[in-house]
């Protein structure tokens, strides 16, 4: 019997901080106050390359409970992570952590610059493919490297990618070969 996944849905009121995603980092970083008015703490969300989430974890959120990022949870990361690359598919991972309310209480000044939250300790909730089409330049760009006599390959493609959408190398033979590029 296949079990139900377990779905948990946090509302958000206002968001109180906000850093944009950067390819350097590889992350999107906002801190929300939650919905409930008996809950006075902020949640921090972030989202990003997977990797990147995986490792500022310590902790997973199964079936509504909290447990500990363990080997068994990282094999488990690893194995979705490239099957689902390997489809072609862009792949984001989500963690959060509920900020403590004694040190963070309400109106608590967060700075995006100072980094006076925490980024590593937290909760690891999932990951989420969809499929990514290249920009509308790319098969033009491969039709004028083929008429300059240059060859292009699945991994001549990863240039026109990687920096753009953060394809990894697993991807990048699906993606081009369900494109028609070769």
């Amino acid at each position: 019997m296949i079990e139900k996944p377990y779905c948990h849905t946090l509302l958000y009121q206002s968001t109180w901080l906000s850093i944009s995603y950067y390819c350097s980092i590889q992350l999107q970083v906002s801190v929300h106050e939650t919905d409930d008015p008996n809950d006075q703490r902020y949640v921090l969300v972030m989202k990003g390359a997977p990797e990147r989430i995986l490792d500022r974890c310590s902790t997973i959120f199964m079936r509504g409970k909290e447990l500990p990022m363990d080997d068994q949870w990282k094999d488990a990361f690893n194995r979705s992570y490239l099957d689902l690359g390997g489809r072609g598919e862009r792949v984001l991972g989500f963690c959060d952590y509920m900020l403590p309310a004694d040190q963070f209480p309400p109106g608590y000044p967060f700075d995006a610059d100072e980094e006076n939250f925490p980024l590593t300790g937290l909760r690891f909730l999932g990951l989420m493919s969809m499929i990514d089409p290249p920009r509308a330049a790319v098969p033009d760009a491969v039709a004028k490297c083929r008429s300059a006599g240059i060859k292009a390959s699945p991994y001549t493609f990863l240039v026109f990618t990687s920096p753009v959408s953060g394809c990894n190398d697993n991807a990048t033979p699906a993606i081009t070969g369900y494109h028609g590029y070769w």
